[in-house]
């Protein structure tokens, strides 16, 4: 007896529209050549993403790398 090992994959990205469409080509690839294996697409929002301001204002530089 064959015993079927799904395996799972957990792809984390920005919410933004250019990322979201990265991630969308790459888990195309993924999936074509990984069929047996789950891929979920986590969209990540960073404090820069949140932030509606100058980016100077929450230490600018690595704004996109805090949660």
């Amino acid at each position: 007896m064959t015993t079927l090992v799904t395996r799972a994959v957990r792809l984390g990205t920005r919410p933004s529209p250019m990322a979201m469409e990265q991630t969308g080509r790459f888990a195309d690839t993924f999936r074509t050549r990984h069929p047996g294996t789950t891929l979920d697409i986590i969209k990540i929002t960073s404090e820069g993403d949140a932030h509606r301001g100058p980016l100077s204002q929450i230490g600018g530089k690595g704004a996109f790398c805090l949660r």
